[in-house]
């Protein structure tokens, strides 16, 4: 980038001041394709800035200010970008996607469909077409579901807003241990096929059910489960499939304490920004997904939403946006939590509510509490949850009823519990062991029969049939006393 500028200082002073501008909307040009960072943006501004101080021929002028407002665009100064395009019409017919997009991110979808038209007209009376790498049906269609979703806001308590770093934000996460855990994705029990896409995965209160996200054989992001085995250890990787042709980038995934709902983000079709979060419904017979939907404002937005989770516990649920996001370089990209009270059944805002969008943005999280409402104590409640504790030691996968698991001797009630479990897992090694002795004996009588052979394996069946008897007595005990 800083040649580029050099470039630009030395022909300054061998050329007129005429020239010198045309050689400076040329430059901006160019600088502009290979940004990459604000701080290249602020240099290529600046640049202009200082250019438009001198007098100018009027074409220049207005290709100057027409540049200086793209790089104000892409610093995401909004007010100065519309006030410099807005004086390009004239020559640029993209001035009017850019002020589509201004008006998509400012929430004012009507207005950026009309600009997305105008731009579209400009583009006709000049004789042109639209460029191959501008999906202008891809912006509308975005725009016109946003403006859908403006008039189906959900109307939430927002109790709390947390600004961190994007890196690790899950960790802020303070979720009840039955809501299960968001851990940090260098500890997935699972080796992924390209290390794993985002950082972090889910893992239920149990420690046996994890959703991560992964590429799959098109490269594309997609979602995979896994259920640890009785023997503790882990089913290869299943694909989370919701029935369609998935092209989509799909992350974050939480799964509600029902086995069955699950909220994740997807950057592709349905979403309006980014990242938008969706949820999905797992049939608990079939285990099949059903078609995701998209939760709508105010979770979702024109920026990056995502890592919806919620803990029934305590009442509360978490996402995660950069709506707010002020990027200082490519690396500091800072991300809100909104910590709100979901909703039993979903009750959205008047539409004809003046503070509509401001409720979609939630520019204001204290404006949704209800009058004389004190959440102190929830907060409060919430502060005390240790997001880092220590893993759930897994010593045995020993399932009491469908929803109850045991994996450690402090899961039990009674100190007779505690003690069959001993006696159960004794039972269950010789069991085992048995069953392996007479499985190479088998083995080896079909290679070599003999008498004695089979003579051995008679005694050592009869035994097996004993063992199995003691292990099926021991659980069903142990059953009768914690159930």
């Amino acid at each position: 980038m800083k040649n580029l500028f050099k470039y630009c200082i030395i022909t300054s002073m061998i050329l007129s001041a005429t020239s010198m501008s045309a050689s400076v909307v040329e430059d901006a040009e160019v600088s502009i394709n290979v940004a990459r960072t604000p701080e290249d943006y602020q240099e290529v501004l600046t640049m202009l800035q200082d250019e438009l101080k001198r007098k100018q021929k009027p074409n220049t002028a207005i290709d100057l200010k027409y540049w200086a407002g793209v790089a104000c665009f892409y610093l995401n100064k909004y007010d100065e970008a519309t006030a410099y395009l807005g004086a390009a019409t004239s020559r640029h017919a993209d001035v009017y996607r850019y002020l589509g997009k201004i008006r998509f991110f400012n929430y004012d979808f009507e207005a950026a469909l009309e600009a997305y038209d105008d731009y579209q007209a400009a583009l006709k009376k000049a004789k042109k077409s639209v460029p191959e790498d501008v999906d202008i049906e891809a912006e509308v269609n975005k725009t016109t579901a946003a403006q859908s979703m403006l008039d189906r806001v959900e109307s939430i308590v927002v109790i709390d807003s947390i600004n961190v770093p994007y890196e690790k934000f899950f960790s802020h996460y303070r979720l009840a241990l039955s809501a299960g855990q968001l851990r940090p994705l260098d500890e997935l029990p699972i080796k992924t096929q390209d290390g794993g896409i985002e950082q972090m995965f889910y893992a239920n209160e149990n420690d046996d059910f994890i959703l991560w996200a992964d590429v799959d054989s098109a490269l594309n992001s997609r979602l995979y489960e896994a259920s640890r085995l009785n023997d503790g250890t882990w089913q290869e990787p299943v694909l989370v499939d919701f029935g369609d042709d998935r092209s989509n980038y799909d992350a974050y995934p939480f799964m509600m304490s029902d086995g069955s709902t699950l909220y994740f983000a997807s950057r592709g079709e349905g979403s309006i920004g980014g990242y938008d979060i969706f949820c999905s419904n797992r049939d608990p017979e079939t285990h099949e997904y059903m078609s995701p939907l998209n939760v709508g404002m105010p979770y979702n937005s024109p920026y990056n939403d995502f890592m919806l989770a919620i803990d029934e516990e305590n009442g509360v649920g978490w996402w995660a946006t950069d709506r707010n996001s002020q990027k200082d370089g490519i690396n500091d990209w800072d991300v809100t939590i909104y910590v709100f009270i979901p909703n039993m059944i979903r009750v959205n805002r008047n539409i004809d509510d003046s503070n509509i969008v401001s409720y979609a943005k939630v520019e204001n999280y204290k404006s949704t509490w209800e009058e004389g409402a004190d959440y102190f104590e929830l907060l409060n409640t919430i502060s005390q949850i240790d997001p880092n504790r220590p893993k759930k030691e897994i010593l045995f996968n020993f399932r009491i009823s469908k929803d109850v698991l045991y994996q450690n001797f402090e899961d039990f009630k009674t100190d007779e519990g505690r003690e069959l479990m001993q006696q159960y897992l004794e039972a269950l090694q010789e069991f085992e062991d048995i069953e392996e002795e007479l499985s190479e004996q088998r083995k080896e009588y079909n290679r070599k029969p003999s008498p004695s052979l089979a003579s051995e394996i008679r005694g050592k069946e009869n035994m097996y049939k004993t063992k199995y008897e003691r292990v099926n007595k021991i659980r069903n005990r142990i059953y009768k006393i914690e159930k």
